[in-house]
């Protein structure tokens, strides 16, 4: 497959034509794979395939959006040392679901980096110095996995016994980890006034009173 053309060439003859829509999808791959071996053996010819990021995109490298708003939301609380913060002014600092903050604080706060203050008046705070809470540790805790392609997770393909992008993906995801595992919170520490528009629209600011509502 010419990385650059959507196109397969088997003998230096062009035989099948992509839609470039599909040239990034594996179940594609698959069916193109299935045509040239069966063109090969047509031709007498022999093939080598290329595959350039045939990857799912649903299995791309990134981290969920769980994990985004976790981490947005332990630096926000961060940047207000001395007061609660509630769901619904974090929410309006990143323009996010207060419904999404709400599964992200409850795992947040069953985990031991939250606090949660209940009553009239309450909130939520860090529960360890920001310097604890180290950042590989808490992905390991917001991702539900890191199956970065489909035989991570117990699938295979055709190449799967000869294959050496896995180990190479395996390793790639393990310097990620041993990299977040050096940085904590304290590395992501921002001013109060990065957070403007929770000041803008009013949150429940500078409350040190700890008796308070559920958050």
């Amino acid at each position: 497959i010419d990385q650059h053309a959507p196109a397969i060439v088997v003998a230096g003859r062009q035989i099948h034509t992509l839609d470039r829509q599909l040239r990034h999808c594996a179940p594609a791959f698959r069916i193109i794979q299935r045509v040239a071996t069966a063109t090969a053996r047509a031709s007498g010819t022999k093939y080598v395939l290329y595959a350039h990021l045939f990857a799912q995109r649903r299995r791309s490298m990134r981290l969920t959006q769980f994990s985004d708003y976790a981490l947005r939301m332990l630096m926000y609380a961060a940047a207000q040392p001395g007061r609660l913060i509630t769901i619904d002014e974090t929410a309006q600092a990143f323009g996010i679901s207060r419904n999404h903050l709400m599964k992200v604080a409850n795992l947040l706060t069953r985990n031991g980096y939250l606090q949660a203050v209940r009553g009239r008046n309450g909130g939520l705070s860090l529960a360890q110095p920001p310097q604890r809470i180290g950042l590989g540790a808490l992905l390991r805790v917001t991702e539900p996995d890191f199956t970065l392609v489909e035989c991570f997770g117990g699938g295979a393909c055709s190449i799967t016994p000869a294959c050496r992008l896995r180990g190479e993906l395996r390793r790639a995801l393990a310097a990620f980890l041993a990299h977040m595992d050096t940085c904590t919170l304290e590395d992501l520490l921002l001013p109060p006034r990065a957070f403007a528009p929770a000041a803008a629209k009013g949150g429940r600011g500078g409350r040190d009173d700890r008796r308070g509502a559920t958050p």
